[in-house]
């Protein structure tokens, strides 16, 4: 069983704008993230390789529209050091005491609160 996933709780998370990873070359645009230490991305909308290659390795992708997407990073902007919470869920992220929904495909949703997501290790 993988990693259960319910709260990063200040973990660094990339929090990025609309088609987030189209044109990234295959598993190594996630791959890198990761390695750096982004736990989760947070964005618009993503590319649906970029999605797919990062939920098999474990790392969530939630959309968010784009006010909220905007108003997240102006309070990452604003205070960096800020604790940011995201919960796959409850499908939400706060930041400042704010909260936005942030949303994940079922499928996803479920894989990572049931710790199902890592396929590999699954087998």
């Amino acid at each position: 069983m993988g990693l259960r996933w319910e709260e990063t709780g200040n973990s660094p998370t990339n929090i990025v704008n609309g088609n987030f990873g189209c044109g990234s070359s295959r598993e190594h645009a996630p791959q890198a993230l990761q390695r750096w230490g982004i736990r989760a991305v947070i964005g618009e909308s993503f590319s649906e390789i970029f999605f797919g290659n990062s939920v098999a390795l474990g790392m969530p992708c939630l959309t968010v529209n784009g006010h909220d997407a905007e108003a997240l990073l102006s309070a990452v902007e604003a205070n960096p050091q800020a604790d940011l919470t995201v919960s796959v869920g409850s499908q939400s992220v706060e930041i400042s005491g704010n909260r936005y929904q942030a949303l994940i495909p079922a499928g996803a949703r479920e894989a990572f609160t049931a710790g199902t997501w890592d396929a590999t290790g699954l087998l």
